[in-house]
């Protein structure tokens, strides 16, 4: 039974080893092992080499096919190319590729929805702005200085901007006469 087992070991070993050498005399991607697209099957001994040597030769241009319709996708070809070679699954690589346009997209949408907001966010400020100075007023302040004895001296004329309507209060030591005046 040892021996037997040995022998269909050998076998397999011979046989790996002259799949290694076709995989070797063939045109194939850097990138690509054997490893990665071989059968266990192959290493059977009802298997012949030729049928073997087939499956690589389909394999290597269905990858090769695979490569071309990958390259050819509109956005994103790399990044679904960079998943194809690690599962070699087309599907798989395609899905990600629409996936990440898809999130290009919702990006662009987000920063373009943000862009309007700022924007209209700037444009309210602004006419805010503009209807805060249009509400004010220039009004011409007279400006006295008193002596500590009471005597006033007239220093000049001030021009302030003030907003058209706003509550004032102040207050003043006036007589009777003069709060009269002034309510008129």
């Amino acid at each position: 039974d040892s021996q037997v087992k040995g022998y269909e070991e050998r076998q397999k070993q011979e046989k790996q080893t002259k799949i290694s050498e076709y995989w070797c005399s063939v045109d194939h991607p850097e990138w690509l092992y054997i490893d990665m697209i071989h059968n266990n099957k192959w290493l059977n001994v009802s298997v012949s080499m030729k049928s073997i040597q087939e499956e690589i030769d389909s394999r290597l241009e269905q990858i090769e096919s695979d490569l071309v319709t990958l390259a050819n996708l509109p956005e994103f070809g790399f990044e679904a190319t960079e998943v194809y070679k690690r599962t070699l699954d087309l599907a798989k690589a395609i899905s990600e590729g629409q996936k990440l346009a898809e999130m290009a997209k919702r990006k662009a949408e987000a920063e373009r929805l943000k862009a309007e907001r700022e924007a209209e966010q700037a444009r309210l400020a602004a006419e805010a702005e503009a209807q805060k100075q249009e509400e004010t007023i220039t009004a011409h302040v007279n400006v006295n200085v008193q002596t500590p004895d009471g005597k006033e001296y007239p220093m000049g004329t001030v021009d302030v901007e003030i907003p058209a309507k706003q509550w004032v209060s102040f207050k003043a030591l006036l007589t009777v006469d003069q709060a009269q005046e002034l309510k008129r």
